[in-house]
């Protein structure tokens, strides 16, 4: 069967009473949502995937929001395939449980009709952390552990070994982990998604970037990057919800570092930072054909590192992280948290007539984090409902002169 979809602009005098309504009342199905967000809306009719569209303006339906500055919004039915609602047979089925992500407790609130993943008509699943003491629930032999998702960590807190980056230069102290607990809702009605919610709750990221070098002769600026982990390398959590929903859930951290360094002269020190972000809560909601994000304030902490063995000479060091926090639930919706956090810094000597020569880092810090979801939602493979969110700033951090740290020089560096 070949389908053919219509793009219809509406004039101002015939109004419907919501988006639904216009579905009805030109057969294209019962259910019905607006695509476009003002001000700056870019509602296509790509936007509705299989289902028929109509091109509004703004008093042709009820739910159409506020105006549009520049673009435009359309109306969304359901494909035309999916079943009318009509009294159910079915059984219904509703309780809560208790499932382990990493050795966080989290409860699982369901509430559907259908006795298969064939028959399910509507569905209700909440999941959020559990109350602290049901944690003992996930300890497994070794004890807690966090969920811990990160590159070159196996704690979140250190890193697990040295990298090479060549025989002048290792990061004797790189690592990024994230420490989080997942919320999320998912609401079916009618074998169509009504509404979906992703979260990440006490979300805590800890890293490192520092680099020792040992030579006894200058460089020129070496560049490069280093992967610290890869987006295959994702945790995975799959369960069935009442035995009959599959719960499906990917979180990756995928993280590399680029560098630029150089050494002036012989020189053995450690130089770098640790970087420990609180990212408090963010979740982001798709409802109707409408997203909306919700997001706590963001704290950025850094801590200088120097240490210096031997040598006199200066360095340049310009450090670079690029993560991303990757959560996915499967058939249904994904959630992106970019995180790119930049340290370009100078290493020098300096001398005060009558005071201890002293070694300095000095340098900025930027932290730009954006985020990012979509809506893929598959049910009984077909695809349902496709929709995109950003990217977007979340929250931007930039302190020059961030870091500022000097320490005495060893006096053994200095005796000729």
């Amino acid at each position: 069967m070949v389908k053919i979809m219509m793009a219809v602009t509406l004039p101002m005098s015939a109004v419907a009473t919501s988006c639904a309504d216009l579905c009805t009342d030109g057969g294209h199905g019962s259910t019905g949502w607006v695509m476009g967000s003002a001000p700056l809306c870019g509602g296509t009719c790509s936007d509705c995937g299989d289902g028929h569209c109509y091109q509004v303006q703004k008093g042709a339906v009820s739910d159409y929001g506020h105006g549009c500055w520049t673009g435009s919004k359309v109306c969304c039915c359901a494909a035309e395939d999916e079943p009318e609602p009509s009294p159910s047979n079915q059984t219904s089925h509703s309780g809560t449980e208790t499932q382990c992500i990493g050795s966080r407790a989290h409860t699982i609130t369901y509430d559907m009709v259908g006795d298969s993943l064939e028959t399910i008509e509507n569905a209700t699943i909440h999941v959020a952390p559990a109350d602290p003491a049901m944690n003992v629930y996930c300890m497994g032999k070794s004890g807690d552990r966090d969920f811990c998702v990160g590159g070159n960590t196996d704690d979140c807190k250190t890193p697990r070994k040295s990298l090479a980056i060549d025989d002048v230069f290792t990061c004797d102290d790189c690592f990024a982990g994230l420490t989080t607990d997942l919320y999320y809702k998912l609401e079916i009605k009618w074998f169509s998604l009504h509404k979906v919610e992703v979260g990440l709750r006490n979300s805590h990221i800890r890293g490192a970037l520092q680099v020792h070098a040992h030579k006894d002769v200058a460089t020129e600026p070496k560049t490069g990057s280093l992967t610290l982990l890869d987006q295959s390398q994702a945790a995975r959590i799959k369960f069935k919800v009442a035995g009959i929903i599959p719960f499906d859930l990917s979180v990756a951290m995928p993280t590399s570092v680029e560098y630029s360094l150089g050494l002036h002269g012989s020189l053995d020190a450690i130089a770098g930072a640790e970087l420990d972000i609180d990212l408090g809560d963010h979740f982001i909601s798709w409802e109707k054909g409408h997203f909306k994000a919700h997001n706590t304030s963001a704290s950025v902490q850094f801590t200088p590192k120097i240490a210096v063995n031997s040598g006199l000479a200066e360095a340049d060091l310009t450090l670079t992280a690029h993560s991303a926090i990757n959560v996915a639930f499967e058939k249904v919706m994904w959630y992106n948290m970019n995180i790119d956090p930049s340290i370009p810094a100078a290493l020098s000597w300096e001398h005060t007539e009558g005071q201890t020569d002293q070694v300095c880092i000095r340098g900025d810090v930027d932290v730009p984090l954006k985020h990012e979801a979509g809506i893929d939602f598959t049910l009984l493979g077909h695809h349902h409902q496709i929709a995109h969110y950003g990217p977007h700033d979340l929250h931007h951090f930039h302190k020059d002169k961030a870091i500022d740290k000097c320490i005495d020089v060893p006096i053994a560096t200095v005796v000729v």
